[in-house]
């Protein structure tokens, strides 16, 4: 059974989760995830931006499935079970497309990590996020560690972390962990309407930049500086969208 719906509005692919009553991730769930976004990494060509949306009221995606995780954790499941959920996490971070993560309600944990994986990162009033794995004697398995130190600083994101602390939208909001904080009344239409803002753009640019700016957490400073320049050279001889703009640039 798919708990999963992909949508297309146009250059925009929706990514919607339903899976009663919580909308908690489980392992198969992760893998039919990692399917839809490989499926996406090859269509860069028609589809610029992802969506991620919660289809379950109050939920994005609540957290990872703490059965399944015990499985794991007694050996009825080899570890490797886990690779749907790894999967998911690398996908988001390297697919061309810049992915939005439209948080509606809970994402704790898991959910979390997903929402952290995105490009982009917008929220309902209602949201609640954090990573409170420490509370129930685990850490976050899948980057948070890195991840949310990268977003929201170091001392923000050890405070979250040891303290098991979940925040609510204006907070998440200050801290830097969402871009946007919206209604809740309308909140998927306005979700809709906010990522197509984005896919508006052209694709050169956005893919480009997502590459960038994700090698800047990653390369060293001159590994960086020389991606960099390679993407901008490129840009500036392949780009249709810069060329007819600087053929309308008055002299």
């Amino acid at each position: 059974m798919s708990n999963w719906v992909l949508e297309r509005r146009g250059s925009l692919a929706i990514l919607t989760f339903a899976r009663l009553p919580r909308n908690i991730m489980d392992l198969a769930s992760a893998s039919e995830l990692a399917r839809l976004l490989r499926q996406i990494e090859h269509q860069a060509d028609e589809i610029k931006v992802v969506l991620l949306l919660g289809g379950v009221d109050g939920f994005f995606i609540a957290h990872a499935d703490i059965h399944d995780l015990a499985r794991v954790g007694r050996g009825e499941l080899q570890a490797d079970a886990l690779n749907g959920f790894y999967d998911v996490i690398d996908l988001l971070e390297e697919i061309p497309q810049p992915v939005i993560a439209a948080i509606d309600g809970q994402a704790w944990g898991g959910g979390s990590e997903i929402a952290l994986a995105c490009s982009l990162r917008i929220a309902s009033q209602r949201a609640n996020i954090g990573q409170p794995e420490v509370r129930i004697g685990l850490i976050p398995g899948a980057r948070a560690t890195r991840r949310l130190q990268e977003v929201i600083g170091p001392a923000a994101a050890q405070d979250a972390i040891l303290r098991a602390r979940t925040f609510v939208a204006d907070d998440a909001l200050r801290l830097g962990w969402v871009s946007e904080v919206l209604p809740v009344q309308g909140f998927r239409a306005a979700a809709i309407a906010w990522a197509e803002t984005v896919a508006k753009l052209p694709s050169e640019g956005l893919f480009a930049a997502k590459t960038t700016l994700r090698a800047g957490l990653l390369l060293d400073h001159n590994g960086h500086a020389r991606l960099e320049r390679k993407l901008f050279l490129e840009l500036l001889t392949k780009s249709d969208v810069f060329k007819k703009r600087a053929a309308q640039e008055p002299i």
